[in-house]
C-alpha cells in the first residue's frame, strides 16, 4: 500500500491502487489501512470462492441427477439455436432452467453459513420479553428458512423446476427491484425465505448468476458428469465457505 501511494500516479485498474489513492468516506476521510486490507480480503473472498463453491456444488448435483445435463442443452437449443452457438451476455440471461439451476444450489448450499450483525441499540424482539442488548452479535443462518417445508415443498429434495411456482406465488424477482448502474437487485428481501445474498441482495449478485450459469452452460455442452460411486459429497464444515468434502465425479466427453 505504501509503495502504490509513493508512485504518486493513479490507477482505475488496479483495486488497491484506488482504494489507498482515490477513496474516501463522506466525510472526506480517506481509508485506514486497515479499512483496506479488510475490503481487499472480503472481495477475493466474495469474488472468488463463493462462486467457485457454488460452480462446484451445481455440478455435484446435475451429476446426481443426469437427466437435467439433456434438459439443460436442450434449452441452449430452443433459445439459441443450436449448442455451436458462441454464449452472449444477453443469450445466457434468457436461460431460465441454468437460472434456476443455480437458485436451487444456493438455496441447498450456500457458500456463506452465517451472517453475523452487530445490535448498534437495544433491539425489543416484537411478541415477547426479549431485548438483545445493544453490543451484541447475532447471526442469521440463510440455510434455516430456506431448507424448511414451510416455504418450499420437499424442502430437501435439488429440484429447480421449484422456482417456477415459487416465482408466480412469491413474485420474489419482480416486486421490489431496483437498479443502482450495476444490475436489477432487489430492495427489500427481507421477507423471502431465500436469502443466498443476504438481506439488501449483495450487489455482485447479477454478476454471480451470469458468471455460475456460463460455466454451468460451457460444461453441459462438453461433458457428462456422474457421481463416482453414486456418492454425494458431505460438507466440508472446516472451511471458510462450504465446501464439498472429497468430491468425486467422472467425466464423459459428449460427442454431437
Amino acid at each position: 500500500m505504501k509503495s502504490r501511494r509513493d508512485t504518486g500516479k493513479n490507477s482505475s485498474t488496479d483495486l488497491m491502487h484506488y482504494l489507498v489513492t482515490n477513496c474516501q468516506y463522506k466525510s472526506g476521510r480517506n481509508l485506514s489501512d486497515k479499512e483496506v486490507a479488510h475490503i481487499m480480503i472480503a472481495m477475493l473472498m466474495a469474488g472468488q470462492h463463493t462462486s467457485s463453491t457454488t460452480s462446484a456444488w451445481a455440478l455435484l448435483y446435475l451429476a446426481q441427477t443426469p437427466d437435467l445435463f439433456n434438459q439443460l442443452r436442450q434449452e441452449q437449443i430452443k433459445i439459441l439455436g443450436s449448442l455451436d452457438v458462441p454464449l452472449t451476455y444477453d443469450s445466457i440471461k434468457q436461460l431460465s432452467l441454468h437460472d434456476n439451476v443455480v437458485r436451487e444450489t444456493l438455496r441447498l448450499r450456500p457458500p456463506i453459513l452465517h451472517i453475523i450483525r452487530k445490535v448498534v441499540r437495544d433491539m425489543p424482539i416484537p411478541g415477547s420479553n426479549y431485548v438483545i442488548p445493544k453490543d451484541a452479535y447475532i447471526q442469521c443462518v440463510p440455510a434455516l428458512s430456506a431448507r424448511s417445508n414451510d416455504y418450499f415443498d420437499n424442502a430437501e429434495d435439488f429440484n429447480p423446476y421449484r422456482w417456477n411456482d415459487f416465482d408466480l406465488q412469491n413474485k420474489e424477482r419482480d416486486d421490489d427491484l431496483i437498479d443502482y448502474g450495476f444490475g436489477a437487485l432487489h430492495s427489500t428481501s427481507a421477507k423471502s425465505p431465500f436469502l443466498p445474498f443476504g438481506r439488501h441482495r449483495c450487489i455482485g449478485e447479477p454478476f454471480a448468476y451470469l458468471q455460475i450459469k456460463t460455466i454451468i452452460a460451457t460444461l453441459v455442452r462438453i461433458f457428462d458428469l456422474e457421481l463416482l460411486n453414486n456418492k454425494f459429497p458431505d460438507c466440508d464444515f472446516t472451511t471458510m465457505m462450504v465446501q464439498p468434502k472429497n468430491p468425486m465425479v467422472k467425466y464423459t466427453r459428449v460427442d454431437y
